[in-house]
């Protein structure tokens, strides 16, 4: 059986840690970086919920549907979104994206498992975002935090 490896792909290069340095950093504040999941497959979410947690960031939401994306993140103000492209009832991550942009500067990082050229161009379309594939590597989803959680971060 064949293993089918994921990738992080353009806007952005993200570096990996060494090893034993995985714990995400910390805001300027000294809180956790704040992440909102939206993602339309409970096991999914709940996967994604574990490797934040177990990186020391905290989870501030969860959803499964657009316009659910779009109130909890003007509600809880995260460092990072977690966005599926294909949400639930046929809603869109891409088109979420923008309306939580409209309102707040927040890292974005698309997890789809759709990386077609259709959807990478239109994800393009944000300054500085990344693109995961499912089944996500829990390495990489680290790495792609750790670098958008950074304080200060200007790429968002």
């Amino acid at each position: 059986m064949v293993r089918r490896h994921n990738s992080i792909s353009n806007p952005q290069f993200v570096s990996q840690t060494a090893p034993g340095n995985d714990a995400l950093p910390l805001a300027a504040n000294g809180t956790p970086c704040r992440i909102l999941i939206v993602e339309d497959d409970a096991l999914i979410a709940l996967d994604l919920q574990q490797t934040v947690e177990e990186l020391g960031g905290m989870v501030v939401g969860h959803a499964a549907h657009a316009d659910n994306a779009v109130g909890l993140a003007a509600r809880h103000k995260p460092d990072v979104v977690l966005m599926d492209i294909r949400l639930a009832g046929g809603s869109d991550g891409i088109d979420a994206a923008r309306g939580i942009r409209q309102k707040q500067d927040v890292a974005i990082i698309f997890v789809t498992g759709n990386s077609d050229p259709g959807t990478r161009s239109r994800v393009l379309e944000f300054s500085n975002a990344l693109l995961l594939t499912k089944p996500v590597d829990h390495m990489q989803l680290g790495a792609a935090l750790r670098e958008r959680c950074l304080p200060g971060n200007q790429q968002r």
